[in-house]
């Protein structure tokens, strides 16, 4: 408890203590409404089918080209997960199974994947998929 030497009196402690404690609490929501808000309709996605190609760099046995179509309206970044075929492995240029893509509105651009087939299986296209 404070005296009144202290220069505050213990309502005004209280008080102070309320409002700092819900300026904080306002702080916090602020944040998850912010980090939880849903994606943006304005950017929409369209995946077209896998066409064989030659790698671009090395290390495959066969690459496939995704056109990735931005059919909204605003510029943003996608995530395109690909997903290899029974028998196959299936990764990006940098060896991972997912990439961010920027597409600015009405833009298209070549995704490629990567397939290794296992010993003398046939080689397939993975598939990809990609979201806001």
């Amino acid at each position: 408890m404070t005296t009144p030497r202290d220069g505050a009196s213990p309502p005004a402690l209280v008080i102070g203590s309320l409002v700092l404690g819900l300026v904080v609490f306002i702080g916090f929501v602020l944040v998850l409404l912010l980090a939880f808000r849903p994606p943006s309709d304005q950017l929409t996605v369209a995946v077209g089918p896998g066409q064989p190609e030659q790698c671009p760099t090395g290390g495959a046995t066969a690459c496939f080209r995704f056109d990735v179509t931005n059919t909204g309206s605003a510029d943003g970044v996608v995530t395109c997960v690909t997903t290899a075929a029974i028998g196959t492995e299936a990764e990006f240029a940098n060896g991972a199974q997912s990439i961010g893509v920027r597409l600015e509105a009405g833009e298209v651009k070549g995704v490629y994947a990567r397939v290794i087939p296992a010993e003398g299986d046939e080689i397939v296209s993975p598939t990809l998929t990609c979201t806001p």
